[in-house]
């Protein structure tokens, strides 16, 4: 009634009828499909002697299928912590179904090079990179995957795996906006200080690729110094040098002739002749 109780009274004599409007709510996760409620219509009796009678009316209500794009909820249930080299670890993940209908769900899983990844919905059952799960509708799944990092990996490196999401309409994927992916992120580390400095000399990190550069950057700026200050060192040599030689050269053109002595040998024989002609 307008009170919105769920039952009313009307006073019905000989060939009267009454109009009856109901208001339908539904609450929270209902499948799709048919569903039927009852509307009890009885006699009410004065006299408790007399028998009740009474009928139900079946009301069907149909609940049409609705499937949404990113509906499809997939959880990470395993913590995990940063991966070794050739380590292999097993991580559960949830995969939740928030529509109105059964849904077969395809899930791919794309890992970065030289990793190794292997899912499963059994023990049983053998590793491929996807599984198919039939999750019915607001219900959940599970699956595992199997990660196994690759003998020679950066330290401290952060990695993603991305999953694809495709709800499966029977044997046909519903349209493209209905795919999702979604993305888990892993870290990579090391034990011993060999390995460690290992890992980072065959797979060096950016920050470590930007250390070789700065150290390298450093060493041939001490080369170049020193390559001038021994070529300054040089040309200083070699001007002083210079500067004797010329000073030397200088001084050998400052050396008067050399003085040659008068011969007053031949003036006296002449003087002697002279005198004897006289």
């Amino acid at each position: 009634d307008s009170n919105g109780s769920n039952a009313i009274v009307a006073t019905l004599g000989a060939n009267q009828t009454f109009e009856i409007e109901m208001t339908v709510q539904i609450n929270g996760q209902i499948e799709a499909g048919n569903h039927t409620i009852y509307l009890r219509v009885k006699e009410e009796v004065v006299d408790d002697s007399e028998e009740l009678r009474y009928f139900d009316l079946p009301l069907i209500i149909k609940i049409e299928e609705i499937v949404t794009p990113n509906n499809i909820v997939l959880q990470q249930k395993t913590s995990t912590s940063a991966f070794l080299p050739s380590q292999t670890k097993s991580i559960e993940y949830l995969v939740k179904n928030n529509n109105n209908i059964p849904l077969d769900i395809v899930i791919t899983a794309s890992a970065p090079s030289g990793w190794d990844v292997k899912m499963k919905t059994s023990n049983v059952q053998l590793g491929a990179n996807f599984v198919i799960l039939t999750v019915p509708a607001f219900s959940q799944d599970e699956f595992t995957m199997d990660f196994t990092s690759p003998d020679s990996m950066r330290t401290g490196e952060e990695l993603t795996v991305e999953f694809e999401v495709t709800p499966m309409d029977e044997e046909v994927p519903y349209p493209l906006e209905f795919k999702q992916e979604e993305r888990f992120k892993f870290a990579t580390t090391c034990d011993g200080f060999v390995n460690c400095v290992s890992s980072q000399v065959l797979n060096p990190s950016t920050p470590t690729i930007g250390l070789y550069f700065g150290l390298g950057l450093v060493l041939f700026i001490a080369i170049y110094r020193k390559g001038a200050q021994s070529a300054s060192g040089t040309a200083v040599w070699e001007e002083e040098i210079e500067e004797i030689d010329s000073e030397e050269e200088e001084k050998s053109l400052d050396i008067p002739p050399p003085i040659e002595a008068v011969d007053d040998f031949d003036d006296d024989l002449e003087l002697i002749e002279e005198l004897e002609d006289l």
